[in-house]
């Protein structure tokens, strides 16, 4: 029988990959309507292509970091992590963090300036720091 966790992982995988898709498709298809090169689309992006790169990393974080305790689940769950998973769950980690404080930065910085995402980075770590 499929456990609590494994049906949760699960379902949001499914959902993170359809709306990772999405949101790449978004992206290639405006880059193309809009005749920018990728330069332009990081460097200028519109408001919707800078919206949805940071979602797009947001998800793809989500995508391995549940993927990989999905794996994991799947494999027995009883021992701990092994190295590899532990590494995969940290990198995805790692990218979900840092696309969320791309993602404030891209909705705040007009109105609140740079302040947002550094304060939102500074907790993240201070509480890293303190966990440690």
């Amino acid at each position: 029988m499929i456990s609590f966790l494994q049906i949760t992982n699960g379902t949001v995988i499914i959902q993170v990959a359809s709306v990772l898709a999405v949101l790449i498709f978004y992206v290639f298809d405006q880059k193309q309507l809009r005749g920018m090169t990728w330069r332009q689309c990081i460097a200028d992006p519109s408001a919707g292509i800078a919206l949805a790169l940071p979602l797009i990393g947001v998800n793809c974080g989500i995508l391995i970091t549940r993927g990989s305790v999905y794996t994991w689940r799947h494999m027995g769950g009883a021992a701990p992590l092994g190295q590899s998973q532990r590494v995969l769950v940290l990198i995805g980690t790692i990218i979900t963090a840092l696309a969320l404080l791309w993602l404030v930065r891209v909705l705040s910085r007009a109105r609140f300036g740079e302040w947002p995402w550094i304060a939102t980075g500074s907790a993240a770590l201070a509480y890293v720091a303190y966990s440690l």
